[in-house]
């Protein structure tokens, strides 16, 4: 008796995760970039900020956004931080990744005068949290937009409000197509899953330790 209620239990249960599979198969193009939908922030619905900060790194996508918003008149300054130097800017084998950012600029026809340098040795979103605070307490802005890549919007933004909380300022994420991979097809590259991947769980420990 026992070993047949088992059985049916078993049975049972198969048959839902068999249910599972099968609408995973069917409809999982759908949740998976409705996933993607509901974790991108993006605030790209403004007509002009007092700055636009560009963080570190990702120099094929991050200056590239900024220009566009400069050239479209959305703004009239943008910002990038002054980084780490690395050992290998020591050895003059590169420059700093800084002066990557300021050349690709240049290249895109945005004036010098037109670009900030915040922060000294940044190494992570937080540093560059703190030097748009210390700029901001300066300035006395409006409001700021952060370009950054898709995954990594919803942390960037929450990093700021969290770091800019008692400020009274307008923040606006605007959330850049990857490269290679968008939120309609991510799970099929694998830059695309690692990006979600990492994010999510850099959203946690932010979540976490702040």
């Amino acid at each position: 008796m026992i070993r047949r209620i088992l059985i049916r239990r078993t049975g049972f249960v198969l048959l839902g995760l068999g249910g599972i599979l099968v609408l995973l198969g069917l409809f999982h193009r759908t949740l998976l970039s409705g996933a993607a939908s509901l974790w991108i922030v993006d605030s790209t619905t403004f007509d002009h900020v007092d700055l636009v900060l560009i963080p570190g790194g990702n120099f094929d996508t991050r200056p590239f956004g900024a220009a566009e918003l400069y050239h479209a008149g959305r703004t009239n300054r943008l910002a990038v931080f002054e980084t780490e130097i690395h050992p290998t800017v020591e050895m003059e084998l590169r420059p700093p990744d800084h002066e990557i950012c300021l050349a690709v600029l240049d290249r895109l026809k945005v004036p010098r005068e037109a670009i900030l340098i915040l922060g000294n040795e940044v190494t992570s979103t937080w540093d560059e949290v703190a030097a748009t605070r210390d700029w901001c307490l300066e300035n006395k802005p409006s409001s700021i937009a952060i370009v950054t890549e898709i995954f990594s919007s919803r942390r960037v933004h929450y990093a700021y409000r969290r770091g800019l909380h008692d400020i009274p300022l307008d923040i606006r994420v605007v959330a850049l197509p990857a490269l290679g991979y968008t939120e309609n097809d991510w799970w099929r590259h694998e830059n695309g899953l690692i990006a979600f991947q990492n994010e999510a769980v850099k959203w946690l420990l932010y979540r976490v330790r702040r």
